[in-house]
């Protein structure tokens, strides 16, 4: 049974993305992201915590498409796996780091937070609510009311009990 490596995190790009050739020709994206955790209550005021650096990698022609737009501070969330690589360096010290292979990325918003980005419901709703809607014309009348014929009433079992 496979186990469980799922990764997605959030975060704006530290730098542009660079593109780069494997020796087998696969094409492969490097790009990072700093995380910002949130703040914490110090006393009476809160302070912003310290972010997290995170790495990705991502390959295929999808990572060639999206490098164009991977540019420093944009919103990105990434959805990947964790990888540990191994490796002994030239004076023979054993050596490890874990990365994180992209496999999705979602562009969420730019340097300003223009473009896609996080709203309230009711900023969501307030423009919705102020549109102005005209039905079509329609030469037939469709007012009167659904009439459900008894015997489908008294077949449909109803319980007034909820069950939580």
């Amino acid at each position: 049974m496979k186990d469980i490596n799922s990764v997605t995190l959030s975060g704006r790009l530290t730098r542009d993305a660079e593109i780069f050739q494997t020796k087998t020709g696969k094409v492969m994206l490097k790009f990072s992201i700093a995380n910002n955790r949130g703040k914490k209550k110090m006393g009476e005021q809160w302070v912003d915590q310290e972010p997290n650096f995170f790495n990705f990698i991502m390959f295929g022609t999808i990572a060639e498409k999206l490098a164009q737009y991977m540019t420093k501070g944009k919103q990105i969330v990434v959805t990947g796996e964790l990888q540990q690589n191994r490796w002994t360096d030239q004076l023979g010290v054993k050596k490890n780091n874990i990365g994180i292979i992209a496999k999705d990325v979602l562009l969420v918003g730019d340097k300003k937070n223009q473009g896609y980005q996080t709203v309230t419901k009711q900023e969501y709703i307030a423009p919705i609510q102020k549109q102005e809607y005209q039905a079509p014309i329609q030469k037939t009348q469709y007012n009167a009311p659904v009439q459900v014929p008894q015997q489908i009433k008294n077949d449909i079992p109803f319980d007034d009990e909820i069950p939580f």
